[in-house]
């Protein structure tokens, strides 16, 4: 391979507003020109919504241009009505209002969507309204909004319409819900009176006589009939309570779309007359827009560090050839440059070495906009483009640091202070020089250095790996399996003990979380909590580590296993990972991926893959992975739609189940690709954290809850990401679950039990599990999910350590 410095990256440019991008196409003749205006509730499906507008309009002739706003981005919105509809007359020809968490009937959820039904007569302009924009729409009509006594969120149910207004032409409906709270028009369908003809649906109700029913949706009997579409009598104001955007809801049900910007531009043409749409116009420049959419291990001398990344069966073969099929080995030594980010004051400390001696600082930095300039600079060409990783960079970034990126950040006060918490970095980025890459599948081994003239060191390693493999070496084959579940709370195996969560307590803030669901402020929140296992520090303690993770990765093996060591002066870090998911991965191509996991299932004796699939066709296990591909697939929109166009998103694998040799589990994958988008994968990463299977949706409210639900206590590296990105232009980063994670600086000293003896130095194994609650959750089953995946990580240990 051949390594080259680059003096500069290139950089996106961003409009002075922060958006993502101005549209090229400037067309003369602005009363030809469609601008819409999309109104952010901030909900985690909106970039879905931008993207699915995005590809209707790019089916007719007509240039446009869309532009979104948060509900409460500009101050002026928020103390002047008056200033919001100027704002609108002089630069939109449309409005489509946004989904989102919360209540319609709440001025701090809505913002300045309750602006928006006051519009003046000559200032009127089409709207459609989402969601909550669609219950918005309703409660200006006078109408009420009640909680549904089954929450809908992910679910996936038919939908009647009319066959009128932007339902005409339309088939049979299967539209995906995300609410728990829906619109009372006191109809006789809702009320429990007989509708005596079909047509009668289609009336408003005595109540609200300006609520045109559209669409009705009666499938279960708990709920009743609920109102799925509305049309505001004599304004232009169209709404839909189920999400169109979805991956989930059909071809029928998108088609709302279309027909909302027939009936728009019809309205259009009739009350905007070309001259004083022109009128309206002057003086106003084309507002920012989404563009148009174009057609670990072989030691190495000083054995400091290792990371392997597998997922192989007792033959050595990967058990999922896409995602297990090599094992990544990143050697540290006392040249290893490592960046250290400490997000409480913004500063990245540079070092060098096994002991982390320092060679530079920054302080008030913005570590993302960093880190790309470094990966800029550290470049190359040259190598086997079947090998994922030439050398590069391995990377942790714990959960804390996930949520800077979303602006989700507790002060010191309220977050619960890990040991020593300044002395823990939240994201550390070490510099791999030397690396072996093992293939599993075509039983290769690729021995690299991108140090200049390290040829010595390669032919020494290869030598020492050719010999270890004609030497059969025998293994630990002693097991003691034992049912973890019981009632206690501590479990003692000599000095080895573990403190775990209380099953009433687990309970209780599954409880919590069901409250928040059914009040509209989540869809589904990711739930999780902390067993510390403790372990007396002797002998030869890295050794025994790695001993742990061997036994772990033969019990649970995973397709992202991972084995970290990166000893330090007090702050070393250890973490054995058996994670089965991966977060991102992007190739030196441009393509990009997500493999998001909701859903697991036990083998126990006797489980079939058709039990398998029983389990997962669950209106609850389903509902919980729709909701969080729904959300990455908007996470990964929001990179990539205003260069790449819409429609380049896509989801070839929904509902997947993956069979791994304790579990089956359930996934989706998400594709992109950053070819010719100006984008890197670091800013995919960046726009995507923290991961959504950890949060729920919709993200930045779920994880808010979550902080209180939780206790303010730090996640730490679980529910993070780790991983790599090479020279040669590509990542891969796994979500940290299934994890253990241990800190040097994290130990304390136990007194002796007998007289005479020295205190006994005692580390702390951290090991994160949890699981999605929806509407449908039991607490019940709920604590034993997150007993179930603890115990993959915590029987593994305590096997070796009793």
């Amino acid at each position: 391979m051949v390594v080259r410095n680059q003096n500069e990256s290139q950089q996106p440019g961003q409009c002075s507003d922060g958006s993502q991008g101005q549209d090229k196409e400037e067309v003369e003749g602005p009363e030809n020109r469609l601008r819409i205006l999309f109104i952010d509730a901030y909900d985690s499906f909106s970039n879905n919504i931008i993207a699915l507008l995005s590809e209707c309009l790019d089916t007719t002739a007509n240039p446009y241009s869309i532009k979104s706003i948060k509900i409460n981005d500009r101050e002026f919105f928020k103390k002047s009505r008056h200033a919001f509809h100027e704002y609108l007359a002089n630069s939109f020809d449309a409005v489509v209002v946004g989904p989102g968490p919360g209540n319609p009937t709440k001025p701090s959820d809505v913002g300045i969507i309750r602006y928006l039904w006051s519009l003046s007569d000559e200032r009127t302009l089409p709207v459609l309204g989402i969601c909550l924009g669609f219950q918005c729409m309703c409660i200006a009509a006078g109408a009420g909004i009640r909680h549904l006594r089954k929450p809908r969120h992910g679910q996936i149910t038919e939908v009647v319409h009319s066959n009128k207004s932007i339902f005409a032409g339309v088939g049979e409906i299967k539209a995906t819900q995300y609410h728990s709270l829906h619109v009372g028009l006191d109809h006789d369908i809702q009320i429990k009176k007989e509708v005596k003809v079909n047509s009668d649906l289609w009336e408003p109700s005595d109540e609200f006589p300006l609520l045109e029913p559209l669409a009705w949706d009666s499938s279960d009997k708990p709920n009743g009939a609920v109102l799925m579409a509305a049309k505001l009598r004599g304004r232009p104001f169209w709404g839909v309570q189920y999400h169109p955007e979805s991956i989930c809801t059909n071809a029928e049900g998108k088609k709302i779309i279309d027909n909302w910007l027939r009936e728009a531009k019809a309205w259009l043409r009739q009350n905007r007359p070309k001259g004083k749409a022109q009128a309206v116009r002057t003086g106003v420049s084309s507002p920012t827009s989404w563009k148009r959419a174009a057609p670990n291990d072989v030691s190495e001398d000083q054995g400091h560090a290792k990371k392997q990344q597998s997922g192989v069966d007792g033959n050595g073969m990967p058990l999922h050839k896409d995602t297990g099929r090599f094992s990544i080995l990143g050697l540290v030594d006392e040249k290893t440059i490592k960046l250290h980010y400490y997000m409480s004051e913004r500063r990245v400390v540079v070092t060098r070495g096994s002991e982390d001696d320092i060679i530079m600082e920054h302080t008030e930095v913005d570590f993302w906009s960093l880190l790309a300039d470094f990966k800029s600079r550290f470049v190359a060409d040259g190598g086997d483009d079947n090998v994922p990783f030439w050398g590069g960079c391995f990377m942790t970034v714990n959960y804390e640091a996930c949520l800077e990126t979303i602006g989700v950040n507790a002060t010191e006060q309220e977050i619960k202070p890990r040991a020593n918490q300044l002395t823990q970095p939240d994201i550390t980025v070490v510099v791999i020089l030397r690396s072996v890459v093992i293939d599993h599948q075509y039983k290769k081994v690729f021995v690299q250095s991108i140090t200049p003239g390290d040829q010595k060191w390669l032919r020494r390693t290869g030598n020492k790996l050719k010999e270890s493999m004609e030497v059969s070496e025998a293994k630990f084959e002693r097991y003691y399996m034992r049912d973890m579940t019981g009632g206690r709370s501590t479990w003692n195996y000599g000095r080895v003990s573990t403190e775990e969560p209380q099953e009433e307590d687990y309970k209780g803030k599954v409880r919590q979380c069901q409250a928040y669901i059914q009040s509209g402020d989540s869809y589904e929140l990711c739930l999780t909590d902390q067993t510390v296992v403790h372990v007396p520090q002797a002998g030869n303690v890295v050794a025994k580590d790695w001993q742990l993770y061997e036994n772990l990765q033969k019990q649970n093996p995973a397709p992202f296993g991972a084995y970290v060591h990166l000893g330090a002066k007090g702050t070393g870090l250890t973490i054995i990972s058996s994670s089965p998911e991966r977060f991102f991965n992007w190739s030196r191509s441009g393509k990009c991926q997500f493999r998001p996991i909701k859903g697991t299932m036990r083998k126990t004796a006797g489980t079939t893959r058709r039990d398998a699939d029983e389990f997962f066709q669950s209106v609850k296990e389903r509902a919980e992975l729709l909701m969080i591909t729904d959300l990455m697939r908007h996470d990964l929109q929001g990179v990539l739609s205003d260069t790449a166009g819409a429609g380049t998103v896509k989801v070839p694998k929904v509902f997947h189940i993956e069979e791994h040799q304790t579990v089956y589990q359930q996934m989706s994958v998400i594709t992109g690709n950053l070819r010719g988008t100006g984008k890197t994968g670091i800013d995919v990463l960046r726009a995507s954290l923290p991961p959504g299977s950890m949060t729920g949706a919709p993200k930045k409210r779920s994880c808010e809850l979550l902080q209180q639900i939780e206790g303010y206590r730090a996640r730490g590296l679980y529910s993070g990401i780790l991983g790599h990105f090479d020279v040669g232009g590509g990542g891969d980063f796994s979500v940290v679950i299934r994890t253990a994670v241990k800190w040097d600086e994290d130990t304390t000293m136990e007194e002796p039990r007998r007289p005479g003896c020295a205190p006994v130095a005692m580390g702390k194994w951290r090991i994160g599990a949890g699981g999605a609650v929806t509407a449908l959750s039991t607490p019940k089953d709920e604590f034993e999910e997150m007993v179930v995946k603890r115990n993959s990580v915590l029987h593994p240990m305590l096997n070796l350590l009793q």
